[in-house]
């Protein structure tokens, strides 16, 4: 089983080494220059989710939900320094803090926060008499790469990973 293992991953290792040095350097050339082009064509994506934690808030999170209209802007905020999670993001409506963005979704979040355009109340309400709010979050970010293209960019041009706009942000 091993051994069909290794000779499976040595052949699709010469497969890929004969693909690439068959390849004429303009083809390469060609496929940087899409792929840096890709990379760094902006894009909108969208993440919607619910605020947790709102309940625990206090009066002043009830008074600016209360006062909130439809379709409201709120202010994402990173919380490094946050206890129970280094990712966390908290959610500001009128500078009041009201809650977080779920710790599933925070460490994207998080991480996406320089390219965020907007994030706004999409839906609030009590159920049973605790809040619940939803947020439509709007990012303006670089496509970015894969993790194959990023791979091949940086090994057949490593030079121009200074011209991607962001070479951390990959796509999922």
């Amino acid at each position: 089983m091993t051994a069909t293992i290794i000779i499976i991953l040595l052949l699709l290792g010469l497969i890929l080494i004969l693909n690439v040095k068959g390849r004429k350097p303009e083809d390469i050339a060609t496929k940087v220059d899409s792929l840096i082009q890709k990379a760094n064509t902006l894009t909108y994506k969208t993440e919607s989710c619910r605020v947790v934690g709102i309940n625990y808030r206090g009066p002043k999170a009830n008074s600016a939900l209360r006062a909130a209209e439809d379709y409201e802007f709120v202010n994402l905020v990173a919380e490094p320094e946050n206890e129970y999670d280094s990712s966390a993001v908290k959610v500001l409506l009128d500078d009041v803090h009201i809650g977080y963005i779920p710790r599933d979704i925070s460490f994207e979040i998080a991480n996406s926060l320089k390219y965020l355009d907007y994030a706004q109340i999409t839906d609030k309400g009590k159920n049973d008499g605790e809040w619940f709010v939803m947020i439509n979050i709007v990012f303006h970010a670089p496509k970015g790469l894969t993790d194959d293209e990023f791979t091949f960019v940086s090994t057949h041009a490593p030079e121009r990973l200074k011209e991607l706009i962001d070479p951390s942000y990959c796509q999922e």
